[in-house]
């Protein structure tokens, strides 16, 4: 018999209800790459990713830049004996101009990054400037074009840049709060002719460039028609031009005619992303949830201490999409990745703890029932049923309290006939067990109760009379059972002339089509039998 280690289902998705959220379910197989320091990051806490047009990933963390290429981090940190070094090591911020240059934005000032000269420009603080470290603090970049550069700093000034001309203007607005643990800040362009501006502790902020003006949408707790707490980690407009709002508060929606906010999802929330047509990623800090446009189902993906390819974080501040298509996730934990190309398949696995996954990873049998459901047998657990959205809604096996209590935990083969019955091929030595449809009872049934040399169970097939044929491991190989009366058909002490020759050669598979059987064995080939005409046919391996 072949066991089968794990279990391989093609889906996309493999979704399980969450406990104790209505209407999210939990995706506990979703498989990930992980960079820690270990693989050469300078920081486990990831706060920004960019790519720059050559592939290169930046890395923006708590404690230095990093460039990679695929196969190795390139470290950048703040050295004062280097005036080419980054300005400081914590690095919020990061952006791209359509020159290529890399700007960055850290907790001592903004540089841009010299590719062919693999070194750093300081751009501010000015040369003429003596400012204290809230002033000197750039928590967010954005490049417009080549001339404009805007760049947000913890005093709450929204800076504009131009680095041709090297002119400089500064608009004050609120100042975000606790910026040495929050680094999160963001500068958006609605391309409608307004930036907006969010941070920690802060209203939801739109500057109008052509009119330098702020507009503040005033948080307030007692109003279902406005954003909860003063605080924004993100603004995104999504594919079907939906405007969120994040906070620390939850996700909202925001209608900017009406400028009415909708409360969406509790708990904070870092960044989203358009993952492809159908889905949107959403980062917060209980791991990451799917909004599925396709079936309206909101899914969850979280950190597992049992899974090695699971989040290294719940905490998760960063998406970003390369030029391949793969998802880079920056969490509290480190770096990971998603590629969707590499995960068409997934492994469904046990997971310990998690009693909505497998029982086991040791699978023998798979059947797809006539209702949807998915039942899955298990080397020594039993049997798992799973229901079309893959979610393990029963388990059953010896124990007392099971609904259709098993003979043995050692399952070899399920099949359902076309009346629902269900036959549950034991490895035991102690027969198989059979749920009738129409009575939901099991039975169990055996060639010779008074031993265990007979009744090992390969497999099962339905001919046109609705008879089952059993493939056996043991000298009886092949028998014929009658569902209706719930007994073998033939004496097994008077078996028929080739299943005699049979004996000696175990039966693996079989299988029924009109009035031929096909009989697979394990060391004679395979054997045709019609039991109409009496005829055999052998088909020997050469």
């Amino acid at each position: 018999m072949v066991l089968k280690k794990a279990l391989t289902i093609s889906l996309l998705f493999y979704l399980f209800t969450l406990h104790g959220q209505k209407g999210i379910y939990y995706a506990p197989y979703y498989n990930f790459d992980i960079f820690t320091t270990k693989n050469g990051l300078s920081n486990n806490r990831i706060n920004k990713i960019i790519q720059d047009k050559e592939g290169y990933l930046w890395i923006a963390t708590a404690n230095g830049l990093n460039k990679y290429d695929g196969y190795h981090f390139i470290n950048y940190f703040s050295d004062p004996n280097d005036s080419f070094s980054i300005a400081g090591n914590i690095i919020c911020a990061l952006s791209s101009d359509t020159n290529d240059r890399i700007w960055v934005g850290s907790d001592k000032g903004l540089d841009v990054y010299d590719k062919n000269k693999n070194r750093f420009h300081h751009i501010f603080p000015f040369k003429k400037d003596s400012l204290n470290s809230k002033s000197k603090f750039v928590m967010s970049v954005y490049c417009e074009n080549d001339s404009i550069i805007w760049f947000d700093t913890a005093d709450g000034l929204l800076h504009k840049y131009n680095p041709l001309t090297k002119s400089h203007e500064s608009f004050q607005h609120q100042a975000p709060i606790q910026v040495n643990t929050y680094f999160y800040n963001q500068i958006y362009d609605d391309n409608t002719g307004n930036l907006w501006i969010g941070g920690r502790g802060m209203d939801p902020c739109k500057f109008t460039k052509k009119l330098e003006k702020f507009t503040y949408f005033k948080a307030d707790s007692d109003n279902k028609s406005c954003k909860r707490d003063k605080d924004v980690t993100k603004y995104y407009i999504d594919k079907t031009g939906v405007f969120w709002v994040a906070g620390v508060d939850g996700l909202y929606q925001f209608d900017r005619k009406k400028e009415i906010f909708s409360k969406y999802l509790d708990g904070s929330t870092f960044d989203l992303i358009d993952f492809n047509d159908n889905e949107l990623w959403i980062s917060n800090g209980t791991g990451i949830k799917i909004q599925n446009r396709a079936s309206n189902k909101l899914y969850s993906i979280v950190h597992s201490e049992e899974n090695k390819h699971s989040l290294p974080s719940n905490y998760v501040f960063d998406f970003f999409k390369d030029n391949a298509g793969n998802l880079w996730i920056g969490t509290m934990e480190g770096l990971c990745k998603y590629s969707p190309y590499k995960n068409k398949f997934g492994t469904a696995f046990h997971i310990y703890g998690d009693a909505k996954t497998l029982s086991s990873d040791n699978i023998t049998t798979v059947m797809l029932a006539n209702d949807g459901e998915i039942w899955v047998g298990t080397k020594n657990n039993g049997i798992d049923v799973l229901n079309k959205d893959f979610i393990r809604i029963d388990h059953y096996d010896n124990s007392e309290n099971s609904k259709y209590r098993l003979a043995s935990n050692r399952v070899s083969k399920l099949f359902q006939d076309g009346k629902g019955n269900i036959y549950i091929g034991l490895w035991a030595g102690v027969g198989f067990d059979f749920i009738e449809a129409k009575t939901d009872k099991l039975y169990h049934i055996s060639l010779q109760s008074e031993s265990q040399k007979f009744d090992w169970y390969n497999d099962f097939c339905e001919d046109k009379s609705g008879k089952i044929w059993i493939g056996i491991w043991s000298s009886y190989t092949l028998e014929k059972f009658d569902p209706v009366k719930k007994e073998f058909i033939d004496k097994p002490e008077k078996p028929k002339p080739f299943i005699k020759e049979l004996g000696a050669h175990f039966i693996n598979c079989i299988m029924c089509r009109d009035s031929d059987i096909f009989i697979g064995t394990s060391n004679r080939g395979m054997t045709i039998y019609n039991e109409k005409s009496g005829m055999v046919k052998y088909f020997l391996g050469l």
